[in-house]
């Protein structure tokens, strides 16, 4: 009887553990485009900009942003392709916290959405068809402390929109001249 209750223990145990886990793993989106343009306090140099948000109802840690150039090359005697990772210059690669999803009827403004963004020309290198962009988010989740890696890749030119993210937690641009 008493190894039948320690047994149905360990059990459900192990169900609500994996249950907490799947509910409350990290989450975050990161926008399907990339914005092209001007940064509201620098009027000079033009900006690609990526856009992530926090979908977990717990603050992300520890995020380290990393962006690649993938370039595929044919390896022979077979023709197999090969992927040469190259490192891009952020102009901010680690964050060390983003606040939880909040609903709008609960926040006042929106500070669970961050914007990254670099000064190397990601539409010139996107017009090589071998050539794709990948943005890779690893964050630790507030409560659980487990780690996650979000990928995004990029592989054609019209990822790339003319304009600024809108504010909010929403993936949109407004268009700029």
């Amino acid at each position: 009887m008493i190894v039948i209750n320690i047994i149905c223990s360990v059990i459900a145990s192990l169900i609500f553990l994996f249950i907490i886990l799947f509910f409350l793993k990290p989450s975050i989106n990161i926008c399907p485009f990339i914005c092209k343009g001007k940064v509201e306090f620098d009027n000079d140099t033009i900006y690609h900009s990526f856009k992530i948000v926090n979908q977990s109802w717990f603050s992300a840690f520890d995020i380290k942003l990393e962006l690649y150039e993938l370039r595929k090359y044919p390896i022979p005697p077979n023709g197999a392709m090969n992927t040469r990772y190259t490192s891009i210059a952020l102009i901010l690669n680690t964050i060390s916290k983003i606040p939880p999803y909040r609903p709008v009827c609960m926040r006042k403004e929106v500070i669970q959405a961050i914007r990254i963004r670099t000064s190397i020309d990601i539409e010139e290198l996107l017009k090589d068809p071998n050539v794709s962009v990948q943005l890779e988010v690893s964050l630790r989740h507030g409560l659980t402390g487990l780690t996650k890696v979000f990928k995004v890749d990029y592989c054609d030119i019209s990822e790339v929109k003319k304009g600024k993210f809108t504010y909010g937690t929403k993936f949109d641009y407004i268009k700029c001249k």
